[in-house]
């Protein structure tokens, strides 16, 4: 019987293949060597009850075409789909849905293509009193097949050029995403090259927009924005990010009444 065991243990392991992905993990602190949550960094949202100040997507890529690809491991095809993964604000280290520790990834050092990379793309938030902007940055490593490894102590394969590093609202910089995206009426975007950026014109909207002084209750009265009732409200704080009010009523004659539980300073966007 014993025999009989061993005999059956060998053959699943023979038939069995390695299919454990490699568990990345990191740290991630500002330039001065601080942790997000010392630094000041604003929270970017909570996951798993956890506050975190910046976001991370591991994604096969393939180097010689530069760009996501599918890969082959151990007779599996993966596809090029983004595994997401945060950074805790109180320590800087990488966690997962759950709130664990790194990202589980397929290791890329014996996939195909040869040279399979992992394209890493980090974005971390900017301090609550500007003095650390949000900032964004990409590059690329091979996962070796192993348990787990610290995405610290890989070597730079490559260093991919992500393009847009800074997203402003009128001069005032945005949290970084790896997307930008403009919609509504008018808008129209083009490349200058010249500066070297993306020029986004919106034309033929009416709007109105002011900067707001510290208070409970916002009013704008239709005669200011001259508007009418029809109309879109955007608020922002005075870091220029999007805020949510307690309260807000345009009523039929476009009177805008926006009210905060504790007193807010900021600035009104109002469009047709």
């Amino acid at each position: 019987m014993k025999r009989a065991f061993l005999i059956l243990a060998a053959l699943f392991c023979i038939v069995t293949p390695l299919s454990a992905q490699t568990t990345v993990t990191g740290t991630f602190l500002t330039a001065s060597g601080q942790t997000p949550q010392a630094a000041n960094l604003r929270v970017l949202q909570r996951v798993a009850g956890t506050n975190v100040c910046g976001q991370i997507d591991l994604v096969p890529y393939n180097a010689s075409v530069q760009q996501p690809w599918s890969i082959l491991w151990n007779g599996v095809t993966y596809s090029p789909q983004n595994v997401r993964g945060w950074i805790r604000c109180s320590d800087g280290a990488w966690i997962n849905s759950t709130g664990a520790l790194g990202v589980a990834f397929i290791p890329t050092t014996d996939a195909q293509p040869s040279g399979t990379l992992a394209w890493f793309r980090g974005s971390m938030t900017g301090s609550t009193n500007g003095a650390i902007q949000p900032v964004a940055w990409s590059l690329a490593k091979a996962i070796p097949d192993q348990s787990s490894v610290d995405w610290g102590n890989l070597p730079v394969a490559s260093i991919v050029n992500v393009g847009y590093q800074t997203i402003e609202s009128n001069g005032v910089p945005l949290m970084v995403r790896t997307i930008q995206n403009f919609s509504g009426p008018g808008v129209a975007c083009s490349d200058n090259s010249g500066l070297s950026r993306t020029d986004c014109i919106v034309s033929g909207v009416a709007a109105y927009s002011a900067n707001e002084s510290s208070a409970t209750t916002w009013s704008i009265p239709e005669a200011t924005h001259g508007l009418g009732a029809n109309i879109l409200v955007a608020l922002y704080d005075s870091s220029g990010n999007r805020i949510d009010p307690d309260t807000l009523v345009v009523d039929s004659s476009g009177n805008v009444t926006i009210t905060w539980a504790v007193a807010q300073a900021g600035r009104v966007v109002i469009s047709e």
